[in-house]
């Protein structure tokens, strides 16, 4: 029950990057800025959510664990804000791939080392892989409207 939980609400987490990724390439080009936008400001809210997940770990935990889990806990919200501050979106969605990409080899690291290979970390990979490939081909859409 568990898994099936964790992967419906992951995959379904997942809809606002295809749809977003997709308004992006099939929409009028009037309106690329704003689902642009919309998926820089989706996909800091996800990150900011990776960070929150250490952060609960790090509340039960003690001494240098616990300072390095609050520590990263809050540095994807902080860089993902960051980034969705750039005044060029396709090096904001490139940043925000790379963070994504980075909180999913902490996560690999940390949840390993507290045995979560099973509950948490079977979904981090596809998931990530399709939040970054979303991004990246909103990346590619700015070909479309000619930016």
């Amino acid at each position: 029950m568990r898994r099936s939980l964790l992967g419906l609400l992951g995959f379904a987490g997942l809809i606002p990057f295809i749809g977003l990724a997709a308004a992006s390439w099939g929409l009028a080009p009037s309106t690329h800025a704003l689902w642009v936008q919309a998926i820089e400001i989706y996909a800091a809210i996800i990150l900011s959510f990776l960070g929150g997940v250490h952060w609960g770990l790090a509340m039960a935990s003690t001494g240098a664990a616990q300072h390095k889990g609050l520590l990263w806990g809050v540095t994807p919200a902080l860089l993902a804000w960051l980034m969705v501050l750039i005044p060029w979106p396709m090096v904001s969605l490139t940043l925000l791939i790379l963070l994504l990409l980075l909180s999913w080899t902490v996560d690999r690291r940390v949840m390993a080392a507290m045995d979560f290979t099973q509950t948490y970390l079977w979904l981090r990979t596809p998931l990530t892989a399709v939040a970054s490939l979303s991004l990246l081909a909103v990346i590619g859409s700015f070909v479309r409207v000619g930016i």
